[in-house]
């Protein structure tokens, strides 16, 4: 089982493929929030990433988790991530 996680605008995603039956077991999504201002800047939380993540991994049912042998994750294009000084 190989577990893949989409950080994506407006949703999180995750799925877990049965590499021996070549097909996806199981999938789950997210919607994110998007703060949006006048002057046209988009904003979110990081925080409302990882409680999205958690909600998908949490629907993914345990007797798949437990069988993940990798991880593949992918993010937002054409974004920026910045950390401030306590990362």
């Amino acid at each position: 089982m190989f577990l893949g996680i989409d950080v994506g605008t407006q949703s999180v995603k995750a799925l877990i493929y049965d590499a021996a039956a070549q097909t996806t077991a199981v999938t789950s999504t997210a919607p994110l929030a998007l703060d949006s201002r006048p002057d046209g800047t988009r904003e979110q939380l990081a925080s409302w990433w990882l409680d999205a993540l958690e909600s998908c991994l949490v629907a993914l049912p345990k007797k798949l988790r437990s069988g993940v042998k990798a991880i593949g994750v992918s993010g937002q294009q054409h974004g920026l991530v910045a950390l401030d000084k306590s990362d």
